[in-house]
């Protein structure tokens, strides 16, 4: 008997994958604030996968653990919000904890009627802070900011279609590496990626590196290749675009000024830039701390007296104000344990999240666990396998001789482990 048959290995894994969950578990239980992320992707069973995170505070440092990794059939708002509850009770989390949510910009999960973030509103009857990701939202920025320049459109076509024309003919991608091989600084052209503005700076960077093979690998082609006819049709689509782009008179430059004018009547930069100054200055009145402390008293859940937090943030203020950004702020605050509605705000302010790029990394791990020769895995061993990768740091704290034998004991064993 050797114990390496598949079902030994699967029951193993549930027992990895139940005491990995559990220490997850645990900790969101101690913890004083939980905010919710969500995502999801297709797998190679072509069903949809959402992963649910939380993120907590612990030992003032902030903490975001995999709870859930289950198929939902559905991208209805409404029941992505029920499937989120239905997570949290199997998991016996309470949901007066959540003091925030993050999703992506879609309408499902963003929309202000239908929307998950309006949903779960709804449903615990409360305003719960809806942070649209960061992440996402800075790609649409670029991607639509870009889309309106005409020369960055042209720009960004004429990479992927560089990358196009030499990847798609394997005498083409030879050539153009042969003489890469040679070169001390040359590298091979990247593909362009929709959503990470990344690969967008790798692939100019192999061009602008590459140039001069790029250069000398369309000329030997050319002159191999091209005839009278292709010439004509190269010269006259050349023509049309250079007609085109004459006729377009609107440069970047005007549509920075165009969009500076706008800005100026509404006014905006202005606020913004006073706001800044607001959060951001050394020297606040004590008026305005005074008027601050209200605010988040009734913001922050569990701040008993407005004037008490007043008197806490006055007394840690030079201590604060010394400490460049926020991590340092919480080493500050987690030793100054008679300070207990400051240590709360700083709790508060720590289980925020400002992406959902957890959600993310997971579905990394989701494609290398569920390939095409797993396809028909089932979920729940998905789960658990998943959790071992992810959590990899919890996974290595556990005691491994108390599991096994936890396992011996699950059923009469031939053999007296």
């Amino acid at each position: 008997v050797s114990y390496l048959t598949n079902r030994a290995q699967n029951e193993f894994t549930e027992i990895l994958g139940k005491s990995v969950h559990q220490s997850s578990l645990n900790d969101i239980y101690n913890s004083t604030f939980i905010s919710v992320t969500i995502d999801s992707t297709p797998n190679k069973s072509h069903k949809e996968i959402y992963t649910i995170i939380t993120r907590f505070e612990q030992n003032f440092e902030p903490k975001e653990r995999v709870i859930a990794v289950a198929e939902l059939p559905s991208k209805v708002g409404q029941d992505i919000c029920d499937f989120v509850l239905n997570q949290l009770s199997l998991c016996g989390i309470s949901t007066d904890k959540i003091i925030a949510q993050s999703y992506d910009n879609a309408s499902n999960m963003s929309g202000k009627n239908t929307g998950v973030q309006e949903c779960l509103n709804q449903a615990l009857n409360r305003k719960i802070p809806y942070i649209p990701c960061s992440r996402h939202t800075t790609n649409l920025v670029v991607q639509h900011e870009s889309s309106i320049s005409i020369e960055f459109v042209n720009f960004f076509k004429i990479l992927q279609e560089l990358f196009n024309f030499f990847n798609m003919s394997i005498k083409r991608h030879a050539l153009l590496s042969q003489k890469l091989e040679k070169s001390e600084y040359g590298l091979l052209l990247k593909d362009l990626s929709k959503t990470r503005w990344s690969d967008r700076y790798n692939s100019i960077k192999a061009v602008y590196s590459s140039y001069t093979e790029i250069i000398e690998s369309l000329d030997d082609v050319t002159e191999n290749e091209i005839d009278i006819l292709s010439a004509i049709d190269i010269l006259t689509d050349t023509t049309k675009l250079l007609e085109q782009m004459s006729d377009d008179q609107t440069s970047l430059n005007s549509y920075v000024g165009i969009a500076e004018r706008d800005l100026s009547k509404l006014n905006v930069a202005v606020d913004l830039l006073q706001e800044f100054n607001r959060l951001h200055r050394r020297n606040q009145s004590l008026v305005s701390i005074d008027d601050d402390a209200k605010q988040i008293k009734s913001i922050v859940p569990g701040i008993d007296d407005e004037d008490l937090l007043f008197a806490e943030v006055n007394a840690a203020q030079s201590k604060i104000s010394e400490c460049e950004n926020v991590t340092q702020a919480c080493k500050l605050i987690k030793n100054l344990n008679h300070y207990p509605r400051l240590q709360r705000v700083y709790k508060y302010l720590i289980t925020i999240p400002v992406s959902i790029a957890s959600n993310e990394r997971t579905f990394s791990k989701l494609k290398i666990i569920k390939n095409y020769l797993r396809s028909t895995m089932t979920n729940e061993r998905l789960f658990y396998l998943m959790l071992c990768a992810i959590e990899k740091d919890t996974l290595d704290e556990l005691n491994l001789h108390q599991l096994a034998k936890e396992w011996a004991k699950m059923k009469d064993r031939r053999i007296d482990l």
